[in-house]
């Protein structure tokens, strides 16, 4: 059921026929997958930039999905495919509007696949960041135990110590004996490495599945397809025009049969169902435009708000971009060494618990670290510069 599958002689195509609908297996094959996650990224950026608080910036992913999932849901009820999909005309075979459908039974199955298949559409790109999230952290996980292991099996070799050195990390055994560390380790390697190629063989996977479908082998056209268990098939102009038709139909017949339903009712329920279904029609007729004055918004705010973020940093900076002082240098006889991660403690060389500053040098240390050195020694661990309990201050991050 194509549109290029007619045969014979007869009369030249139409206009139609020439336009971009009807090159869609040159054009469509990444028009569905690009515009999905376009919409996705700008709608999560969009959340990021505005909800109020960090916690709740942490759910933007959601609210993105969320978004998406409506949009693609309106467009697989009215044109039985997604936003990119009835660009070229493309519709699933389970959602194609029939005179039947218009029962009670048939509207509320073609809601459910409609809501599965738009469910798994908003998916992929919300999965895809999720997991591109979880292993930058993966990664930056990773790369802290390393360097902790690097700077305790440095600090085992080194002859000299220090008078602190009874703040020495037992991590090293800790991660021996407790072999829960070494389980989320392992899995947060295989994340690592197997993230990458699991995503270019899905990608491989959809375009062999692209190029199966256009060749007329296969009736899924795509993974998120083939996971529904819903075919595809390209509809030529008469049977697009047959769908516009019987939509129009059942419009009519929906609104005939709410108007005899309200006939013994107020007036002013009747009006307002009748409101409310037309407003319905509105936004199903107009979900494309929708989508794209939304997104357009979306970005056009954004850009609006960081430029005058922009604005105002360079007002509030201007007269006052003198550099900052010199930091201490670090007493290199009597002072601790700096770990080579800055996310280290100087003295107990673990991850820091409750970030301290001590105003006098400017360095971050753990805060029982820092309070118990400074009580005892009325000075900084690095710098010997001379301190007092009035110095330490904890950070709070926003």
């Amino acid at each position: 059921m194509t549109a290029s599958s007619s045969s014979g002689a007869g009369p030249p195509p139409r206009i139609f026929a020439r336009t971009p609908r009807n090159l869609a297996p040159i054009l469509d094959a990444g028009t569905s997958q690009l515009l999905k996650r376009l919409t996705h990224e700008t709608f999560a950026s969009f959340a990021h930039k505005f909800l109020p608080t960090p916690a709740w910036k942490r759910y933007s992913h959601e609210i993105a999905a969320l978004l998406g999932f409506h949009f693609a849901l309106v467009s697989l009820l009215r044109d039985g495919g997604t936003v990119g999909e009835s660009l070229y005309w493309i519709a699933r075979e389970d959602l194609l509007l029939k005179p039947k459908s218009s029962s009670a039974g048939g509207a509320r199955r073609r809601l459910k696949l409609a809501c599965l298949a738009a469910l798994v559409h908003v998916a992929g790109p919300y999965l895809d960041n999720k997991l591109a999230q979880l292993r930058e952290e993966a990664e930056e996980w990773l790369s802290v135990q390393a360097q902790i292991e690097a700077s305790e099996q440095q600090q085992g070799r080194d002859e000299d110590r220090r008078a602190f050195s009874g703040y020495t990390s037992p991590a090293a055994v800790e991660f021996r004996l407790f072999s829960l560390e070494r389980v989320k380790r392992a899995l947060l390697s295989g994340l690592v490495r197997t993230y990458p190629v699991a995503k270019f063989l899905c990608g491989l996977q959809d375009v062999f599945s692209r190029v199966r479908f256009t060749a007329g082998l296969s009736s899924h056209a795509t993974l998120e397809h083939w996971l529904v268990e819903m075919p595809v098939s390209r509809l030529s102009h008469r049977e697009w025009d047959a769908q516009n038709k019987l939509r129009g139909a059942l419009r009519r017949e929906a609104l005939s049969g709410l108007m005899e339903a309200r006939a013994g009712g107020p007036a002013w329920r009747r009006w307002a169902a009748v409101k409310l279904l037309r407003g319905r029609h509105f936004v199903e007729d107009y979900n494309k435009l929708l989508l794209a004055a939304f997104a357009l918004s979306c970005k056009a705010l954004e850009w609006w708000y960081s430029r005058g973020e922009e604005a105002a940093k360079a007002a509030s900076t201007r007269g006052k971009n003198l550099p900052p002082p010199p930091a201490p240098e670090p007493d290199r006889e009597n002072g601790l060494k700096l770990p080579n991660s800055p996310k280290l403690c100087p003295i107990c060389r673990r991850m820091k618990q409750d970030p301290t500053v001590l105003t006098v040098t400017g360095y971050v240390f753990c805060y029982n670290c820092i309070m118990l050195h400074v009580k005892e020694h009325r000075k900084c661990p690095i710098t010997c510069v001379e301190a007092t309990e009035a110095h330490v201050r904890k950070l709070y991050f926003t």
